[in-house]
């Protein structure tokens, strides 16, 4: 598992960021960036690690896939309608995730988080 070489990420889908990472208490509040995307488009990992987890969540988060990176970092990816690795599983840079999902508002939007632990950290700083 080795670490982003030059310390970035690669996005995982190649649309523009329609939602910036966001601290503030209440409805702005963003734990990670949503990408605007297209239902169905492949999602890719943005590093290599290892699949951590891939689940299943209520609401408008879909199938969610998240990668251990070698130096601390984890990378997740939300609003996926389906995914096409497993727990455990090896990725490199840009090996493909899964689908983005059918929107569950007005917009398709896919979900990216750098996270540190427990703590997220704005995306854009990697990307």
């Amino acid at each position: 598992l080795a670490a982003p070489s030059d310390g970035k990420l690669q996005p995982p889908v190649p649309g523009r960021i329609v939602k910036p990472y966001s601290r503030e208490p209440g409805p702005n509040r963003n734990d990670g960036v949503d990408f605007a995307a297209t239902p169905g488009e492949e999602v890719r990992a943005a590093a290599p690690g290892e699949v951590a987890l891939v689940s299943t969540s209520l609401g408008e988060w879909g199938t969610i896939v998240l990668v251990r990176h070698e130096d601390g970092l984890m990378t997740v990816y939300g609003r996926l309608a389906s995914s096409t690795v497993s727990k455990g599983q090896t990725v490199a840079t840009g090996d493909v995730l899964g689908a983005v999902a059918e929107p569950t508002g007005s917009q398709t939007l896919m979900h990216f988080e750098v996270r540190r632990g427990a703590f997220s950290e704005d995306p854009e700083d990697f990307l």
